[in-house]
């Protein structure tokens, strides 16, 4: 990745406009490591996802600008700012914070403007007076600290235009709930960027595991179902030995003639976002996120095991007892450690 171009200014939702930058930020040895890590991390987050600007978006017309020749990148950097700024200012979820436009190419070549909104945050640092001929040390508060290399960034936006075929990234950690990522009401997304999320396999398949999981446990605590492991064995086979899955089928087939909680568990996904009656299954992120089956017990004991071990029941089997007690059994090992 070449770090190519870097402006930063300030979003204070509280001021009428935001502070402008007229130099752009030196590139440097530090600037370059501190931008790529977070790049490639917000690439490979989960919660990246493929969007598509508005025939209207002003966003979408500066970044093009941007992207097809560069001059005037300061000028046009203050655009996107002032949307920003715009899209802060309306909302009661937002917060005041550092947006970072900078143009890069990834590691293919393919030229890229990004968007990074830096939220703050709180920190400490020492600070040393000299008094007479002694050191004072005290401790202060950094109000606008911004996240380092090893944290993430919330928010950001990607965008390219590679063999003229337009591509939108949205990073927005803050968003729990899936169904919020289609709702219009969304500051950064729907008002700053005028996009849309896309909503594709990888979404569908991630909010079938998610929530099946929620409904799970759920579920535990009030005792409500008694053939919650069958639902995870069934849940986890769809995920890795299927190719597509009928939401319809994959319930009946767990839960047979009881009907009220198999609508209860259907009304359930469809709350969630999961609006899709049949999808394919996107293996790539099954295989990325769903390799290893985490099971804790009784909140005290955690047991990770590979699904080609969870699946196989000369290696690995789960035992009801008649006092309703479970026993999990491992088999086959010659050794164990400790880590």
């Amino acid at each position: 990745m070449i770090i190519n171009r870097v402006i930063v200014h300030i979003i204070n939702k509280d001021s009428d406009a935001p502070i402008f930058n007229e130099y752009e930020v030196e590139i440097n040895e530090t600037i370059s490591n501190f931008l790529e890590k977070h790049i490639k991390k917000a690439f490979k987050d989960e919660k990246t996802r493929k969007a598509n600007f508005n025939p209207s978006s002003k966003v979408k017309e500066i970044s093009k600008k941007i992207l097809e020749s560069g001059i005037g990148f300061t000028e046009l950097s203050k655009e996107i700012a002032v949307n920003l700024h715009s899209a802060t200012k309306d909302s009661s979820e937002s917060v005041s914070s550092d947006l970072i436009i900078c143009l890069f190419d990834d590691d293919e070549g393919c030229k890229w403007v990004g968007y990074l909104s830096l939220e703050y945050s709180e920190s400490y640092f020492h600070d040393i007076e000299v008094v007479g001929d002694k050191y004072k040390i005290s401790i202060k508060k950094q109000e606008t600290s911004l996240p380092g290399v090893n944290q993430k960034i919330q928010k950001g936006a990607f965008i390219s235009y590679y063999d003229a075929i337009e591509n939108l990234c949205i990073l927005d950690t803050k968003i729990k709930d899936f169904n919020k990522l289609k709702s219009d009401d969304n500051y950064f997304i729907n008002k700053f960027l005028e996009a849309r999320i896309i909503f594709d396999d990888k979404f569908y398949t991630q909010i079938l595991k998610t929530e099946t999981d929620n409904w799970v446990k759920e579920k535990i605590k009030v005792d409500e179902f008694d053939d919650i492991e069958e639902i995870r064995e069934k849940m986890h086979f769809v995920l890795h030995e299927e190719e597509d899955v009928d939401v319809d089928e994959f319930s009946s087939d767990v839960f047979k003639n009881k009907l009220d909680i198999k609508e209860d568990y259907v009304n359930n996904l469809k709350s969630k976002g999961l609006e899709l009656d049949k999808f394919q299954i996107d293996k790539e992120w099954v295989e990325k996120k769903c390799k290893n089956i985490k099971i804790k017990i009784d909140d005290t004991i955690e047991v990770s095991i590979p699904y080609s071990e969870y699946k196989d029941k000369n290696k690995f089997e789960l035992i009801k007892n008649n006092d309703g007690t479970k026993n999990i059994v491992i088999k086959g090992f010659y050794n164990f450690y400790e880590k």
